[in-house]
């Protein structure tokens, strides 16, 4: 038997000692709490996929709910937490949004899961399912078996304490998570961009009387872990391949460069050349598609990167070089080779000062 010493010069024995630990323990055990769903800490981190795939344009298109075409992308995707396409990051506390009467010690066989989708809904069914909507012709439809409450065994979290924290990848019970991707026109660039968008959230729950959780939504921040589109794009075999004036064969940069603040009018063209293999002169509609807000004129609004509330306006046209028709959207014939001048012009007062940005497709269709 050993003393042991505090500064206050007391003395207590290893057996008093070991029983005082006990009984600090055993209150731990008895603390109480409603019933409860984990939550992530940073609602930044948590899993990101990202898609870089080559792959075949389905040729006999599919009719969906809404009487109109759309050509599968190849074969649906599985993704799994092992994924090669797939990152995690971040941790997750197992006390977040609670409800209900207080219990204590919820256990592992009443945990509920769902995976809560934020993507839009693009307001048409795909070989029965929902699809949602990526941007004007890119849709994609999600097989999952949590887009209802679904209750399986979860251990991580389960008679959770407060201050109980986990890395995010310990929660992948969402996966795997089944994509498939359509359009319903046939593009002639074969270069489909998914831009980066919250996708998902995936919570798990506890409930004290294995009650199905009281929630049909829930913010994505509060999530158990969110899941993310990076920016991607999958590939498909094409009729025709693009250039830019500045050498780039896929993307198009309009850079204004640095300007005043308090009084400001940029304008800056970028030309697109499109070379074709078609065998003649073919009917070919191109269109400029982006995310709009709430601007009477329409513009694409382009972001401060220091604060996403600061917003100017880019006014964005093309032009094609051949007929001199202007506007958002041409109706034009191409055999082998035309070429596209796309302006982007800013103008304005009184701007926070920062770095803005956005997102435009050129989207070039055809029958």
């Amino acid at each position: 038997m050993c003393d042991f010493k505090d500064d206050g010069r007391r003395y207590m024995t290893a057996k008093n000692y070991a029983w005082m630990i006990g009984l600090s323990l055993m209150i731990n055990s008895l603390d109480a709490t409603a019933d409860y769903a984990a939550q992530i800490v940073d609602p930044n981190t948590g899993y990101v996929i990202k898609l870089e795939r080559n792959s075949e344009l389905v040729a006999t298109p599919l009719v969906g709910s809404n009487g109109k075409n759309y050509y599968r992308i190849g074969n649906t995707m599985l993704i799994d937490s092992a994924s090669k396409d797939v990152s995690v990051s971040g941790y997750v506390k197992c006390l977040g949004r609670q409800w209900g009467e207080s219990s204590v010690g919820i256990p592992s066989e009443n945990a509920f899961h769902r995976l809560f989708m934020y993507a839009p809904m693009a307001g048409v069914y795909i070989e029965g399912r929902p699809a949602y909507q990526i941007n004007s012709n890119l849709v994609m439809t999600v097989e999952t078996n949590l887009m209802s409450w679904v209750n399986i065994d979860a251990a991580v979290c389960s008679n959770g304490f407060d201050g109980d924290i986990f890395p995010s990848g310990q929660f992948y019970s969402q996966f795997p998570i089944k994509l498939t991707f359509y359009i319903n026109e046939r593009i002639i660039d074969g270069q489909l961009v998914i831009n980066a968008m919250d996708l998902g959230g995936y919570v798990r729950a506890y409930t004290a009387k294995k009650t199905v959780p009281p929630y049909d939504s829930w913010p994505i921040n509060e999530t158990t872990v969110p899941l993310r589109l990076a920016a991607s794009q999958i590939h498909i075999g094409s009729l025709c391949t693009t250039m830019t004036s500045t050498g780039q064969a896929e993307t198009v940069s309009l850079r204004h460069g640095k300007l005043s603040s308090v009084n400001y009018d940029s304008t800056v063209v970028e030309k697109v050349t499109y070379s074709c293999k078609f065998k003649s002169s073919t009917n070919i509609r191109l269109r400029l598609d982006y995310t709009k807000d709430d601007d009477p004129q329409k513009r694409l609004p382009l972001k401060s990167q220091l604060n996403h509330h600061d917003v100017i306006y880019s006014e964005l046209t093309m032009t094609d070089e051949a007929t001199g028709q202007t506007g958002q959207s041409l109706n034009l014939e191409i055999h082998q080779l035309d070429t596209i001048s796309i302006t982007s012009r800013i103008q304005g007062q009184n701007a926070a000062a920062g770095d803005y940005r956005g997102s435009a497709w050129l989207i070039a269709t055809y029958d």
